[in-house]
């Protein structure tokens, strides 16, 4: 059978938030806990995705979907257990009765019904089951009610408020925009891959930018479902930092340093009047002469007429 660590929500989608490139790659179970999270919010991965989060290759990217594919949908396909219960695949003598010992302390139970069978804290907690020791002493639950976080320990509801709010400041009368089940999954999985600053980040971005890219996303009507697709947000996060950058001062002249020599003129520098009047003049030196010899040749006496006339205009 095969042998599982489980990670809790929040460490996986901390661990995952980090980039990755070709000369940095990803650890396979980096990779694995990325694609497994985001598949976990009913969002499509394909192999591009995964390859350039992990930095892999596409072929070793498909090998490692196809893999969390068929795991994650066996997974999907057994039964959910928030408390011990029998397996089928156990040997028969785990199925003997089981008698609920007198007095046990210290531990409680999760969700549990009155129909469930009590855990057995004799045996090896499974892979699908566990006893969560009990640290509290006080049995007084809290009546206070708060935003739900979800299993990944983000609050959707809390983050597409204030993407309104940002949204309202910048333009005034804008409808109320609404938080579909497509957008939730999406935006919900943005938030455990990268975090809240970072999307508010690019919406501000999508919202205020000079940017070529944000004034076209602007201009076309593309709104927040583009601006939170797997395949764009990566690159409009780097934008969002780029701008965040601080400009880099040019660099004061050294008064030590030589001063550079000037540009001499182009061709282009002269009418096709002065080129001809120079060509006649040199027409005798031009055999045997390469291209580039010629060029600067005409070039040559173009400088030296001109030098001459600013002299006479001075005189």
């Amino acid at each position: 059978m095969k042998q599982w660590h489980p990670v809790p929500a929040e460490y996986a989608a901390a661990l995952v938030k980090r980039t990755w490139s070709k000369d940095n790659q990803a650890p396979e179970a980096v990779a694995y806990l990325w694609t497994w999270s985001v598949m976990r919010n009913s969002v499509t991965v394909s192999i591009r995705d995964l390859a350039r989060y992990a930095g892999w290759s596409n072929w070793k990217a498909r090998q490692m979907l196809q893999r969390v594919r068929t795991e994650y949908n066996d997974w999907e396909a057994e039964p959910h257990r928030s408390v011990q219960q029998p397996y089928s695949d156990r040997t028969p003598a785990e199925h003997q009765p089981y008698t609920k010992p007198q007095q046990k302390q210290g531990l409680i139970r999760v969700n549990q019904t009155p129909t469930v069978q009590e855990p057995d804290t004799n045996r090896t907690p499974t892979e699908r089951s566990r006893v969560i020791p009990n640290t509290n002493t006080n049995t007084t639950t809290s009546t206070k009610h708060t935003k739900p976080l979800g299993s990944d320990g983000v609050n959707v509801a809390k983050v597409w408020d204030e993407i309104q709010t940002k949204r309202k400041a910048v333009v005034p009368g804008a409808k109320q925009m609404t938080l579909t089940k497509p957008r939730r999954k999406v935006l919900k999985a943005r938030l455990v891959e990268h975090c809240e600053q970072d999307v508010l980040s690019v919406v501000d971005w999508w919202l205020n930018s000079t940017h070529k890219r944000a004034v076209y996303l602007r201009q076309e009507g593309h709104g927040i479902d583009t601006l939170l697709r797997p395949s764009n947000f990566p690159q409009y996060l780097d934008f969002s930092k780029e701008a965040k950058s601080p400009t880099r001062r040019k660099p004061k002249p050294d008064p030590k340093a030589p001063p550079k020599r000037p540009q001499l003129p182009t061709l282009a520098d002269y009418s096709s009047e002065e080129i001809r009047k120079a060509q006649t003049e040199l027409i005798a030196l031009r055999d045997g002469m390469k291209p580039a010899t010629w060029k600067n040749a005409i070039l040559t006496y173009l400088h030296q007429e001109r030098q001459k006339q600013t002299v006479a205009k001075s005189e």
